[in-house]
């Protein structure tokens, strides 16, 4: 894993932040659904840095990680429901199912609970190859630069 000094973290931010006012200004797409593309961005970026945030329950971001890849009671604000409610076209996304992390308590002996994190660490791979996937579509039709390029990945 590469560590970056407090200035290129600092540009990495000033960077995203001026990737998103730029595609703000295409007008394609609504206000909201650039707000949304640009949060959907943030959280896949989140996920993307800590692949086990949804599997830790203690961990601070956890409630609000699962929540947007899980729906359990039809009331959670996941991915998909986020894009869709902003008229975005459809993300299809495999949902996570967090009763096969660490807070079922149950584990069967030949389950291991760093088989598990690598589960999850397996599952966030593939989200966020289908967010990435979902985000270049919509920069190919509507000019826009939300799908990460890679260029700044150490």
């Amino acid at each position: 894993m590469a560590y970056l000094t407090k200035e290129q973290y600092a540009y990495r931010g000033e960077s995203a932040a001026q990737r998103m006012a730029d595609n703000a200004e295409i007008e394609t797409l609504t206000p909201e659904q650039h707000e949304t593309l640009a949060y959907i961005c943030k959280m896949r970026h989140e996920l993307h840095c800590n692949p086990t945030g949804i599997f830790y329950t203690g961990g601070a971001d956890y409630d609000r990680l699962v929540e947007l890849v899980s729906d359990y009671t039809g009331t959670e604000n996941n991915f998909m429901k986020i894009a869709s409610e902003a008229g975005l076209p459809p993300l299809h996304i495999e949902l996570y199912d967090e009763y096969d992390n660490d807070s079922a308590g149950e584990w069967d002996e030949d389950f291991k609970i760093d088989e598990a994190e690598q589960e999850c660490i397996a599952y966030v791979e593939r989200l966020n190859t289908t967010i990435e996937t979902w985000l270049r579509a919509i920069d190919e039709e509507h000019g826009t630069n939300y799908a990460p390029t890679g260029a700044l990945r150490v």
